[in-house]
């Protein structure tokens, strides 16, 4: 397994003497508990975007499951700061770099999706897997 993060991260081993500790406070136990069905949540919409036809809606779904998250609605739009590459896209979505941007591109002339900086603008409706 690989992992490639795209800022500064902590990890941590989460074994069997954490969970002799976390006994102790319940609260800990929750909220590990909670980051759980958190991570498998993200792990159901990742396998929904790569079953969609069309990468146009992959990425779309993509960006709305993020925008969710840390999304910032505006009068123009849902921001989304996500400093990614189209490679990067393309491996989240199970597509080629050069579909990838082919498929950005048609998002942004039906006016779904803009760009500025860091920020994907979505328009429009959420969509739906």
């Amino acid at each position: 397994m690989s992992w490639r993060a795209h800022e500064p991260v902590s990890l941590a081993v989460l074994d069997r003497r954490l969970m002799l500790v976390a006994a102790k406070w319940p609260v800990l136990g929750e909220a590990l508990f909670d980051r759980a069905l958190r991570r498998a949540r993200t792990l159901a919409v990742n396998l929904a975007v790569t079953q969609l036809v069309g990468i146009d809606r992959r990425l779309l779904l993509l960006f709305w499951d993020c925008a969710e998250r840390w999304g910032r609605v505006t009068p123009d739009g849902v921001h989304v700061s996500l400093p990614l590459t189209h490679r990067t896209l393309a491996e989240i979505v199970g597509a080629r770099r050069p579909t990838v941007s082919i498929a950005l591109g048609e998002l942004t002339k039906r006016a779904e999706l803009a760009r500025s900086g860091n920020d994907w603008i979505l328009k429009g409706e959420r969509v739906a897997a």
